[in-house]
């Protein structure tokens, strides 16, 4: 609970898919902005797609977003004109028309690009930002306070105000003919109806809160029968730059302020992301950006934060290298301060903030640690059979000889040194690198951690971790290291150490790694299941 957010390090695809256990339906909101399929290689993923292609990109990803979100959730999506007609038909496809909140439009430059050529065509000046929901109801949308509402009237009730009773057009999308109906005999206008339905009017009534004038009902309203202040609407169009910035303005932040250079071409200035995140999310809620780019949503869920005192998440992926040298230092530099000049900070205003990182295995990453066992009658019908080697290889090898390799069970005696090798350089080059398979567990269960302890039980070494899934299962993990001690030795300790520190029906679940007794241990006493962490981690990882 005390994570602020969590960065990772990968190609999107894995990450959403990772995501998957732990955060189903937990997400709020989700604003992204993909690479444009431009020619202009400004974005680390292939760039200048054929139109497909790039489709299938967005959409794929689009497939594994959904499942994350809550019901009452936001997804928000910035294009520019290229593709913006055909991916808005994509998001119809698989959000729904009828979800669809209308187009947001911003004015992303207030100079023309390319004067020289200018005359011959059109500058492009706006993008816009496509918003749906994913449940069939209206929407409410957080709204800044402009001003208070005056009560010039005043009995001896107190203050209050009157306001007319106000009709709208039948043709309207939320009208309805039961709207339709006599006030103190008075009725709408033809082809017209109230705006509020009959059960209002009838409550109104009953505290005596209406009344006629010049003809025409009117309400009472007093400070105790509404929000006393006025708000700004959410407009739908961006055009002012002071309000929502520009382009060059998110240049200038990344560059001259944070002093992070000029790695990136186009940045999304930061007053528009806080801006559209302010009307979107609440306390407490997660937002996710599967295409963070600099970490420019990151910033601007920490700006909120910082403004208003709430407790928002957030959930970055970025795939690029720039992801050690860029995304994760811009968020530790807004956490430390709110301004900066030169890459130096201009006040101590920091907030305190917890934030995770780690980079996901990637695919090249997979291929680095396959190795291949094969006995001397394999490598004889290879040496005779040259013909025979390309369909050995294609059927053969990754099925059979390389079993074991991409994650190899028998390491998990010793599982805090899990080691992959991990490439240092493109030229091929890879260096064996420590691995989390404790967290990636984590994550394959969805265990929301409540708490991770590291125990010495007698030279026994042990890692526990308690927690539920999102299912409010209760779980606990019990990991241990063979290098020292036997089976026989960490099962003894175990049972003094599950007496000892918790309750024998605590828990639905125990997760142990090894050739275990446990279940017979503690099948007397105990309703909790027992189950093995390889088998386990195998069948989640694997899908077998």
């Amino acid at each position: 609970e005390e994570i602020d957010g969590v960065l990772i390090n990968s190609e999107n695809f894995g990450a959403l898919n990772l995501l998957q256990s732990r955060y189903k339906e937990q997400i709020k909101t989700v604003y992204i902005d993909p690479p444009y399929n431009t020619k202009e290689g400004d974005f680390l993923y292939k760039d200048n797609y054929k139109h497909s292609s790039w489709m299938s990109m967005i959409q794929d990803r689009l497939l594994l977003m959904k499942t994350l979100v809550n019901h009452k959730g936001r997804f928000y999506c910035s294009i520019d004109d290229r593709e913006n007609s055909k991916l808005l038909e994509l998001l119809y496809s698989h959000l729904g028309k009828e979800n669809y909140l209308s187009s947001i439009t911003w004015e992303k430059r207030t100079k023309s690009q390319n004067t020289k050529t200018s005359k011959y065509m059109l500058q492009s000046k706006v993008e816009y930002i496509h918003p749906f929901r994913f449940e069939d109801k209206r929407q409410e949308f957080n709204l800044e306070v402009s001003g208070q509402k005056d009560y010039p009237l005043e009995d001896e009730l107190g203050k209050y105000r009157i306001q007319k009773a106000e009709q709208d057009s039948l043709d309207r999308a939320h009208a309805a003919v039961s709207m339709v109906y006599p006030i103190l005999g008075i009725s709408p206008s033809e082809g017209k109806c109230w705006k509020f339905g009959k059960d209002t009017a009838d409550l109104y009534l009953q505290e005596d809160r209406i009344f006629l004038k010049d003809n025409w009902p009117y309400i009472i309203f007093r400070p105790e029968h509404e929000d006393q202040n006025i708000h700004k609407p959410f407009w739908s169009h961006f055009f002012d730059k002071d309000t929502y910035g520009t382009a060059e303005s998110g240049l200038k932040v990344l560059d001259k302020e944070l002093g992070f250079g000029k790695d990136f071409l186009t940045v999304k200035p930061i007053e528009l992301i806080t801006k559209l995140l302010f009307h979107t999310s609440d306390d407490k809620q997660t937002i996710l950006d599967y295409f963070a780019g600099s970490g420019t949503t990151g910033h601007a869920v920490i700006n909120l934060n910082r403004e208003d005192n709430e407790k928002r998440k957030y959930i970055l992926v970025e795939m690029g290298e720039y992801f050690d040298t860029i995304t994760k230092p811009r968020i530790e530099k807004v956490i430390y301060s709110d301004s900066w000049k030169d890459g130096k900070p201009t006040t101590k205003n920091g907030i305190s903030q917890i934030f995770k990182y780690f980079k996901l295995e990637s695919y090249e990453d997979t291929l680095n640690n396959l190795e291949f066992k094969r006995t001397k009658e394999q490598e004889d019908a290879l040496g005779l059979y040259d013909e025979a080697k390309e369909d050995y290889m294609l059927n053969y090898s990754l099925g059979v000889e390389s079993q074991g390799s991409l994650l190899n069970i028998d390491t998990f005696n010793t599982p805090f040194d899990y080691k992959l090798k991990i490439a240092t350089s493109s030229v091929g080059e890879t260096v064996e690198t420590d691995i989390d398979i404790i967290e990636t567990f984590n994550y394959l269960l969805g265990l929301v951690i409540e708490k991770t302890e590291i125990i010495t039980e007698k030279d026994s070494d042990f890692v526990v971790i308690s927690g539920k899934n999102l299912k409010e299962k209760k779980l606990l993990i019990i990991w241990q290291d063979f290098s020292k001690n036997s089976q026989e030795i960490n099962d003894a300790n175990i049972q003094k150490m599950y007496e000892k520190k918790w309750n024998t029906t605590e828990f639905d679940t125990i997760f142990v790694n090894g050739d275990t007794q446990l279940a017979n241990i503690f099948s007397e006493n105990s309703k909790s299941e027992v189950k093995n962490i390889e088998s386990e981690f195998r069948k989640l990882m694997f899908k077998k």
